[in-house]
């Protein structure tokens, strides 16, 4: 879907007025264009979408920090749309960093998808550092010829190999990078040639390092995941930045050559005409992209939105940096996978089936401590449920990601109330069905093929835990009668169903927005998507 360039114009004139206005309150962290979600779908109406960390309830929210619902552009409003999305970070991966950042992911085509290992010739996509960064690893995104000399360079994040400014020319370049094992005196495949400084209003995340051998390197992408870069398989971008909860941006790369002062192999010089831009285009809505990451492998999703400037932490003393005119997609990347150059292709839904992340130990140990249910010794058959279950079906990775973001909630809820009058109610309930369920759930995950079905005990069970938590205080009537509705629309039509049977309807777009909409329609939930269910 193309933006008209006058509406373009409009809407990154509304997104600057509301930055303006708006953008020093700590709980927004960006603004670009897009077009609405409503009832969750994507609609055709083409607005400002505004990020913030915590999206609450208008009754919640002061007057003063409350968004607008439309800007006013040259006397035409245009809608507001208010997404939650951030806090962003720099999408490398250090061993300093935060926990979440170094967690587990996968995708629909591989349980351990990256591109760690030692490549020779090297190869786009795989892993490198500057081993004077500690141990980090980012993704070698392309190769590029520097017309300053002639030579063949790599391309990829400042922050990845330029240490956030502090790089100079001449440092070591390793792949793969230090993270992944690599080390300077025999892993060294390249110089520090020049970087973009990475400052407020920054459009650009980029460095070049010549490669030492000008001859030993493949414009093919790593794993051959991808085909490469051509005037028929062209570059939209760069990633370079998102958050723990699904978002990815990518820095255009157009824009980005041009930075640089570098070419594609297969164009001509920045500046030079037509050519210097072949195997380019730039970004439109719901373009298809494909990228080979370090972290993630091959991945394939849609572009949500264009035009987005998002104050990114670099994870160094630079602190926060405003980033600019970023493009914008879900569940494509993952820490480790900054630099990954992002074509313009695949199927749009081969995305990281993310939030694989182990449950923070204080989310398990504040429900343990609650209901006294020993969940933490279940650790493992949580983590089957996750990755073998419920990461395979739309519904089910929709459940994951809000599970996660609502963790914090939960604990809270926990934690106040502790000690209610209720609480050995809930606790012998917990433990009657934990005793109950508990070796039933571990044998069918263990077989896929099993034979056990959906009973009507089992949905009579969870009617009754629904009824009894509400009873005993535990619910809201908002969040009972949402239960309620996904009980009656989504739970009793898998009566008589098995696994398989089950994880098929849970992959049913039509199932899958049902479920998206009772949740979204929730004041006290947090709810991530929905990412192009319908592969359009």
């Amino acid at each position: 879907m193309k933006i008209p360039f006058d509406v373009q114009q409009a809407l990154q004139e509304g997104k600057r007025a509301l930055l303006a206005e708006y953008g020093d309150d700590p709980n927004v962290t960006g603004a670009g264009m897009g077009v609405r979600q409503r009832g969750g779908e994507w609609t055709e109406e083409f607005v400002v979408i505004a990020m913030v960390a915590k999206k609450r309830p208008a009754a919640h929210v002061s007057r003063r920090r409350m968004l607008p619902a439309a800007v006013t552009v040259g006397g035409k409003r245009w809608g507001v749309d208010v997404i939650q999305a951030g806090p962003f970070r720099v999408n490398n991966v250090r061993a300093d960093g935060p926990p979440e950042t170094r967690a587990k992911v996968k995708t629909a085509l591989s349980d351990d998808p990256g591109v760690r290992e030692r490549m020779r010739p090297l190869m786009q996509g795989c892993s490198i550092s500057n081993p004077l960064d500690g141990a980090t690893a980012g993704t070698l995104g392309c190769f590029v010829i520097d017309p300053v000399d002639d030579t063949v360079c790599l391309l990829t994040n400042n922050h990845v190999v330029a240490r956030v400014n502090q790089g100079r020319p001449g440092e070591p370049i390793i792949q793969p990078g230090r993270y992944d094992g690599g080390h300077e005196r025999d892993d060294r495949v390249a110089t520090l040639k020049r970087l973009a400084p990475l400052v407020d209003g920054t459009n650009v995340d980029a460095a070049i390092a010549k490669l030492d051998d000008q001859d030993n390197y493949s414009l093919e992408f790593a794993q051959n995941a991808m085909a490469p870069i051509s005037r028929t398989h062209p570059t939209v971008g760069m990633v370079c930045a998102g958050d723990s909860a699904g978002s990815s941006f990518m820095a255009r790369m157009d824009v980005t050559l041009a930075a640089m002062n570098v070419r594609l192999p297969i164009g001509g010089n920045p500046g030079s005409g037509g050519g210097a831009l072949v195997g380019v285009i730039g970004p439109d809505l719901f373009m298809n992209i494909e990228k080979v990451g370090r972290t993630t492998g091959y991945t394939s999703a849609t572009i949500l939105g264009f035009g987005f400037d998002i104050q990114v932490d670099t994870g160094t003393e630079a602190g926060i940096v405003q980033y600019e005119n970023l493009i914008w997609s879900l569940f494509f990347s993952w820490f480790g996978d900054s630099g990954s150059v992002v074509c313009a292709g695949g199927n749009g839904n081969l995305v990281v089936v993310m939030l694989l992340f182990l449950l923070p130990c204080v989310f398990l140990a504040a429900v343990e401590k609650y209901y006294a249910v020993a969940v933490t010794e279940d650790n493992k058959l949580a983590d089957q449920i996750r990755d073998e279950f419920l990461a395979h079906s739309l519904v089910g990775r929709l459940l994951i990601s809000t599970t996660y973001v609502n963790s914090q909630t939960v604990i809270d809820r926990l934690e106040a109330r502790e000690g209610n009058e209720n609480q050995e109610t809930e606790r012998a309930w917990a433990q009657t069905y934990h005793a109950k369920y508990r070796d039933f759930v571990a044998s069918v995950l263990a077989n896929p093929n099993s034979g056990a079905v959906v009973t009507q005990e089992h949905l009579d069970d969870v009617r009754f835990a629904l009824d009894g938590e509400t009873m005993l205080g535990a619910l809201s009537q908002e969040e009972y009668d949402a239960a309620v509705a996904l009980y009656d629309q989504i739970l009793l039509p898998t009566l008589g169903m098995n696994r398989q049977q089950v994880l098929d309807y849970m992959n049913s777009t039509s199932v899958y927005l049902s479920v998206y909409n009772v949740m979204s329609g929730v004041s006290s939930i947090e709810v991530i998507g929905p990412v192009n269910p319908q592969g359009r």
